[in-house]
């Protein structure tokens, strides 16, 4: 996992998340957390690189220190080193079959976000392409502005 990536994908992704959360004790974007899921008939407990959990379908009973016990509105996988575009395929197909609404694989080294989404076919975005939506109707944000540097050191 590509540490750099994951925490420009946070700051970048704060920008349509309720950014008041950020400060609450339940905030909705969170970098490696477990998600209590179920693949292909077993549990399933993987650890994206960042997932995404709207405020309002969390449990109020919910302990952080606990695996997320609901699938996510967006997971997002970064492509690590030693691992190929189609592993990371199947393991969007089963986050989407176990009932995760989004999922984003980013490929640092081609510079790219592709998206999967339920009953559709993958879209991929470079550049200035911009990752529209209907999920996240406020985020604007493109492939191009995701892979520039934040200032943020690591």
């Amino acid at each position: 996992m590509n540490s750099k990536t994951a925490s420009r994908l946070r700051l970048k992704l704060g920008t349509f998340a309720n950014p008041r959360l950020w400060f609450t004790p339940r905030p909705n974007l969170y970098l490696w957390r477990a998600v209590k899921l179920t693949r292909h008939g077993k549990d399933w407990v993987p650890v994206p690189d960042l997932l995404y959990v709207s405020h309002e379908r969390l449990p109020a009973d919910w302990m952080q220190n606990e695996a997320c016990p609901i699938s996510p509105d967006l997971v997002v996988e970064i492509v690590p080193p030693g691992q190929t575009f189609g592993e990371m395929t199947e393991k969007a197909t089963d986050y989407l079959a176990a009932g995760v609404l989004r999922v984003w694989v980013v490929n640092s080294q081609a510079k790219s976000v592709t998206v999967f989404v339920p009953e559709s076919l993958p879209q991929t975005y470079r550049e200035n392409r911009t990752i529209a939506d209907p999920l996240f109707l406020d985020l604007t944000l493109t492939a191009e502005q995701l892979f520039q540097p934040t200032g943020v050191l690591g």
